[in-house]
């Protein structure tokens, strides 16, 4: 298997076309907090979760009338958002069983839909929660390709901040694929102060509010995005891990 990581801006849009012709596996890291917040949607069993850009938001909310909006955006007005942020903490907060749910994200949900096709099972949504039964998954699939994508900053929105602990995730999880030697505290404490570079917030609130999504329990949701039948871009979990045994659970 070969395995390889890189910011999603060095990818051209022709090898993102090669990648999707040859329907090669991708893994997408934006842990703060589009990938991360995916995986904790699911795990409240949303009845659909769906990712939309600013564009595409006004199609998508009449095609899902009855959806509960999550996320952040620069033309959607705050009051139609059901959580305050995008932070994991206030996505938390939101009622979803059951619902359908339009995500909406400055950069991993973009770079998701980038690669996405009608296939399900490519496109993986990595986090540092589901790590371990991703890359078991991902081992028990032995692609001849794994690309590894860290989403990185796409529109400046935060003054022009490159968010690393995305390519550091990134270098996690391709280490983990090929089998080398990881220090899993050391790399995730280096994350964390690269964070804290940014974060607007003292670290007492990282610590009650962000640390415990980013590098929480570990999960078997594997959150895989493809274009669905209504032509957008939807993020399901076909995979359950149950007595040692994959399933195809729909």
């Amino acid at each position: 298997m070969i395995v390889k990581k890189r910011w999603f801006l060095d990818f051209k849009p022709e090898e993102i076309e090669i990648i999707r012709q040859n329907r090669e596996t991708v893994v997408v890291v934006d842990l703060w907090a589009a990938t991360t917040n995916i995986v904790l949607m699911l795990a409240k069993k949303p009845q659909r979760l769906i990712l939309v850009s600013d564009d595409k938001f006004p199609e998508a909310e009449k095609v899902y009338p009855q959806s509960v909006l999550i996320g952040q955006s620069k033309v959607i007005p705050e009051e139609k958002f059901a959580s305050s942020s995008n932070k994991s903490s206030d996505v938390d907060k939101v009622d979803i069983a059951g619902k359908v749910v339009l995500y909406v994200t400055f950069n991993g949900t973009r770079v998701l839909e980038a690669f996405s096709s009608n296939e399900k099972g490519l496109i993986f949504a990595g986090s540092m929660t589901n790590l371990e039964a991703l890359v078991l998954r991902l081992r028990g699939l032995s692609p001849s390709k794994v690309n590894v994508v860290a989403s990185g900053n796409l529109t400046g929105e935060m003054g022009g901040v490159v968010f690393i602990e995305d390519f550091l995730g990134a270098e996690i999880i391709e280490k983990k694929l090929k089998g080398q030697e990881l220090d899993f505290q050391a790399a995730a404490e280096m994350m964390k102060q690269e964070m804290l570079k940014y974060y607007p917030a003292d670290l007492e609130e990282a610590e009650d509010k962000v640390w415990p999504y980013i590098f929480g329990q570990q999960t078997n949701i594997l959150p895989t995005a493809f274009i669905n039948n209504e032509g957008f871009v939807e993020a399901v979990r076909p995979f359950g891990y149950t007595q040692g045994h994959w399933l195809r659970s729909g």
